[in-house]
């Protein structure tokens, strides 16, 4: 049951992890788009208005993802630190330290 638990802890936080990653990147492409567009003089003010909006949507989602990897995060690494005697050398625990490492690099 505990490496149940873990294995899906661990899932937990890589697919945030990922979707962190993809919308930082999406914003990124996103205020790239709008520079591109501000830049062109005929293009109707509408359509510019509206790619800020995009923008702004992709930027508002970050916070909320960092919230919830931060969450799970935290579930996991207490989970690990409970367990790690009982984990040790079992390849869940490998998983799920990998992943802590790679999460607390986003950050």
């Amino acid at each position: 049951q505990l490496l149940k638990t873990i294995s899906i802890k661990t899932g937990v936080l890589k697919r945030i992890t990922k979707e962190l990653s993809y919308y930082k990147k999406e914003a990124e492409m996103e205020a790239t788009k709008l520079e591109s567009m501000k830049a062109q003089p005929d293009l109707d003010e509408h359509i510019i208005k509206k790619q800020a909006e995009v923008l702004l949507e992709s930027r508002n989602m970050i916070p909320n993802s960092m919230r919830r990897m931060q969450n799970a995060l935290e579930d996991l690494k207490k989970l690990v630190d409970e367990n790690s005697k009982v984990l040790q050398g079992c390849e869940e625990y490998t998983a799920a330290c990998e992943q802590i490492e790679a999460a607390s690099a986003v950050q």
